[in-house]
């Protein structure tokens, strides 16, 4: 497994007595691993309140295709190259995406090796929840949509599950569409109800517009009651905004920021947070040619480029 990777996993652990308390590191490159192996990059990290972490490290083990471990609190999960429950036969070949639930729930897209070829899974723990060329099965697409591809996921408390893919839908035109699919799931992963909640062609009535692409994985946020916040660009020609669930949009390219005479130039690539009281944070691209990049905290500006 080979990707972008930080050295280190620090935590800053805030309880209700205190608002300051020193950083913790939890996992560095070179700390050993239960099997033995040893940790050479943290690929990616998420935190809790309670500061129970999950990670995906790199390790030294020699064979590449299985030097990859999935953690929590230190303790292996799950690791590249064992055997998949599901689809029959299958192994581990790579991780795609994970995302962090509560009370040690986790979910995860898993490439897997079956014979000769791979093929990514959804996965709750280590239930399957949706495999590729799956039908979608959601009452707002065709019975024969299918699954095409899972790019991220993003779990709560609550047990929802929202996976952002692209499905190919045979009454769009096109080879496949962006979808962002809406899970509910029991305590052992069996799905309850599935619904499409923003693809391709959808007009939305909050942006005047139909949807032609959304975000990319790890440009999205969902707290614990369920809403989201992602973006959407518009079709044709865009412009693209950040809207949380269906109703609110947040911020729009080309729209005045809160910054006096700057507006939005891109949120492409805006990084989101969203916690349960419904406050927002995102970053955000200006207009002009300097200190363009600020972060936006409940609509008001917290930091630009440039500040003292």
């Amino acid at each position: 497994m080979h990707s972008p990777t930080l050295p280190v996993l620090v935590l800053s652990l805030i309880s209700s007595a205190s608002w300051a308390q020193s950083p913790t590191v939890r996992i560095r490159a070179g700390d050993t691993l239960p099997s033995g192996d040893h940790v050479t990059a943290v690929i990616t990290n998420q935190v809790d309140d309670r500061g129970s972490w999950l990670a995906l490290v790199d390790s030294d083990f020699a064979d590449s295709s299985q030097d990859g471990f999935l953690l929590r609190d230190g303790q292996v999960l799950v690791r590249e190259g064992v055997s998949v429950a599901e689809p029959a036969g299958s192994t581990l070949d790579d991780f795609v995406a994970i995302a962090r639930g509560v009370g040690g729930d986790y979910a995860s897209i898993l490439r897997v090796r079956l014979s000769f070829s791979q093929i990514d899974g959804l996965y709750f723990n280590k239930q399957l929840v949706a495999l590729e060329q799956d039908v979608v099965g959601a009452p707002e697409v065709p019975a024969a949509a299918t699954w095409d591809r899972f790019n991220g996921a993003w779990l709560n408390g609550s047990r929802t599950l929202f996976v952002l893919g692209e499905i190919n839908n045979p009454n769009i035109f096109g080879v496949r569409e962006d979808a962002l699919v809406r899970f509910q799931l029991d305590e052992t992963g069996t799905v309850l109800s599935k619904n499409v909640v923003l693809t391709k062609g959808q007009f939305v009535p909050a942006l005047n517009g139909a949807v032609s692409l959304l975000g990319s994985n790890g440009y999205s946020a969902l707290n614990g009651r369920g809403d989201y916040l992602g973006y959407v660009y518009l079709a044709p020609g865009g412009p693209g905004a950040l809207l949380k669930n269906l109703d609110t949009v947040l911020a729009r390219e080309g729209d005045p920021s809160p910054i006096l005479g700057r507006s939005y130039r891109s949120l492409t690539l805006s990084k989101m947070a969203l916690n349960d009281h419904g406050e927002h944070a995102f970053t955000a691209v200006l207009d002009g040619t300097a200190d363009t990049y600020c972060i936006i905290k409940n609509g008001q500006k917290f930091v630009q480029g440039g500040d003292a």
